[in-house]
């Protein structure tokens, strides 16, 4: 090696006393073999042929079995570059890539080949060489860049030193991965600043990125992967940059799935979590989103189903080891914060899909809501569910509802993807909480979002343009959500049954008391939405088809309370109702008496002329044989009487 360093310092002199220059005479076959030897006669050739002879020399050292020769070859060939390279004129430099340095890559390429083909376990000697090779190179790559970028074949030559590139990325390591992403970075940096950006070798950049996600390789003993995805997304941010119109429709459909890989198969970080604080890997993912072009309605909906995959991907079921030990706790959350931003930008265009691209993002928030108090690892900050909660309202907007009351199925999705929040707000099994002191800071989380929700889509909801199945859903969930006390199984309709045929079912009450669930306030809360339901408001299609929607559920919840005490209090004896059931049987009575029903709400009953009392006609029987088990409770039998006053008062009597 001190003989070739000694031979460039002389050739640095001979060039002080004769200016050559690179003559077709002296230039060295392009066509041969880097293994052929060199039989060259320094004295006759001009600096720049003797320079690429003696580069050639070396690069048959660098071929060498011996680990030490080879990279003491390279050490030696980068530092002649160093010190000659600014003496060559532009075909020097391109016939030296073409001679020496684009063979030395396929020479390289084609050791690691054999050795996997032999299957020699000590490859990774070959590895370390590759990887010292593609930094190196790059680094005489970019110094030449400005020489090489104004002969008229640069784009060619980019092209040809992509591919063997890309040669070195198809052997899967993950090592040579990020040397040569983070090379090619470089370059493409260097080409930024001295505005290089010819599109062939733009197009050569996009499909080296495109055909080699190191998601794909094997990790091979290496402890993760997260070194080598994250030059790759350095890559393609830089590479945007050199784009004067950014990404088009094809490069936005190979970007998404790849970006995607780069998080799904990501291999957990060695030293840390990501439930707190997102990768390196995840950070990029989401800046890389971020330049997906969203000029068309198909690429709003595309990036709208990769952020909705991200919010649910912390809440999705894995099986493999590797893979629990990935939270996406953190990318979650700070998907949610993305989410929100981009369906605020983007949703009020003029030919934007609002109802698909709204239903999209709810059912990804929905799944986060339901499952609260189900996970046991939300990190630091505010729980997830919250934030999707948060999230979800503030997309749930008037100016957005109204661009969603076609009679589409996306609108019908969007509407069922909204009474899907508000069924998951209203729901929580609190036996699965951790820490009973947050369920009453929770629950009061929950009543002021479900009442901003409420006041948001009512009386939307009852728009001619979406299904009733969906308004009888809400209408259930509602109902549902405001059970206080756990009815008994036969009061409750079979599959079979119509909604209210449990109420006339015969069977023996209960003497045990019975404890109010945990989140007893919600559930008063959920009682008055829907009494307020079947109020009479402006007497509306919307509101008529709300009343029409939550009327069953009424005189179910109502029935419930009034059965509960016809069967279980004269088992009791001389036993005191308990305080629970008793509150919320008075609740319950004093609503129905003081609630004026949309008429239009009710099936027309024969003999019954009613104006906005319907509701206690239908309920009557049960109020007279609650009459009757209330004989010993004074204060009941008066709430009950009131009741029975209403109806008359009704009727005129």
């Amino acid at each position: 090696m001190a003989f070739f360093r000694n031979l460039s310092d002389f050739l640095q002199w001979k060039n002080k006393h004769f200016n050559g220059t690179l003559t077709e005479a002296h230039v060295v076959d392009t066509e041969r073999d880097l293994y052929e030897p060199v039989d060259v006669e320094l004295h006759s050739l001009s600096h720049p042929n003797a320079w690429i002879s003696l580069l050639l020399h070396l690069a048959q050292l660098l071929m060498d079995d011996r680990v030490e020769v080879r990279h003491s070859a390279l050490h030696t060939m980068l530092g002649i570059v160093d010190t000659s390279g600014d003496r060559l004129d532009t075909q020097a430099w391109m016939l030296c890539f073409q001679v020496v340095f684009l063979k030395l890559l396929s020479a390289t390429e084609g050791k690691l080949q054999r050795e996997t083909e032999a299957k020699v376990n000590e490859s990774s000697t070959w590895d370390d060489t590759a990887i010292l090779l593609v930094q190196r190179l790059s680094k005489i790559f970019i110094q030449a860049l400005g020489t090489l970028s104004a002969h008229q074949t640069f784009s060619n030559l980019w092209s040809q030193f992509l591919a063997r590139y890309a040669e070195l990325l198809g052997h899967g390591s993950l090592g040579l991965g990020r040397a040569v992403f983070a090379a090619l970075t470089e370059i493409l940096a260097e080409s930024e600043k001295r505005a290089i950006n010819h599109k062939l070798c733009l197009d050569s950049a996009w499909t080296v990125w495109r055909d080699n996600n190191p998601a794909h390789y094997d990790l091979c003993g290496a402890t993760s992967n997260h070194d080598a995805l994250a030059e790759y997304l350095q890559y393609i941010r830089q590479l945007h940059r050199l784009l004067d119109e950014g990404f088009d429709t094809d490069q936005a459909e190979a970007l998404m799935p790849n970006l995607r890989l780069c998080i799904t198969q990501s291999t957990p970080v060695t030293y840390g979590s990501d439930l707190d604080e997102m990768t390196t890997v995840q950070k990029l993912v989401l800046e890389n989103m971020k330049l997906i072009p969203t000029s068309s309605s198909e690429n709003l909906i595309k990036l709208a189903e990769e952020y909705a995959f991200l919010v649910s991907l912390a809440f999705q079921s894995r099986e493999d080891q590797i893979a629990k030990r990935k939270t996406y706790v953190a990318l979650s959350k700070a998907a949610m914060s993305v989410l929100e931003a981009f369906m605020r930008q983007y949703c009020v265009g003029p030919n934007t899909p609002t109802a698909h691209l709204l239903s999209l993002s709810l059912r990804a928030l929905e799944i986060a809501i339901s499952l609260k108090y189900k996970r046991h690892h939300e990190g630091k900050g505010i729980p997830t569910w919250r934030l999707a909660t948060s999230t979800a309202l503030s997309l749930i907007k008037p100016d957005l509802l109204d661009r969603c009351k076609k009679n589409d199925l996306s609108s019908h999705s969007m509407w069922a993807a909204t009474v899907g929040i508000s069924d998951s707000i209203a729901a929580a099994d609190t036996d699965d909480c951790e820490s009973i002191s947050v369920i009453s800071d929770d629950q009061a989380f929950d009543m002021e979002s479900f009442s901003q929700l409420a006041a948001t889509i009512i009386p939307s909801l009852g728009s001619p343009s979406i299904p009733d199945n969906i308004r009888r859903k809400y209408a259930e969930s509602v109902f549902q959500h405001s059970i206080i006390h756990e009815p008994h199984p036969d009061d409750l309709a079979r599959p079979d049954q119509e909604l209210l045929d449990g109420l006339r079912s015969q069977h023996v009450g209960r003497v045990q008391g019975l404890p109010p669930k945990r989140r007893s306030k919600m559930a008063y809360v959920l009682l008055d939405q829907l009494f307020d339901l079947i109020a009479v408001h402006d007497g509306s299609p919307e509101r008529v088809k709300l009343g029409q929607a939550a009327a069953p559920y009424l005189i179910l919840r109502a029935g419930l309370v009034l059965k509960a005490y016809v069967c279980d209090q004269p088992l009791r004896g001389r036993m005191p109702q308990p305080l629970s059931q008793k509150r919320e049987m008075h609740y319950v009575l004093k609503k129905l008496v003081d609630l004026d029903s949309e008429p239009k709400a009710f099936p027309d009953t024969l003999g019954v002329q009613s104006e906005c009392k319907k509701h206690l006609f239908l309920l009557f029987g049960l109020v007279t044989k609650a009459l009757k088990a209330a004989r010993r409770d004074g204060e009941m039998s008066a709430a009950l009487r009131r009741v029975l006053d209403a109806v008359g008062a009704d009727f005129g009597l």
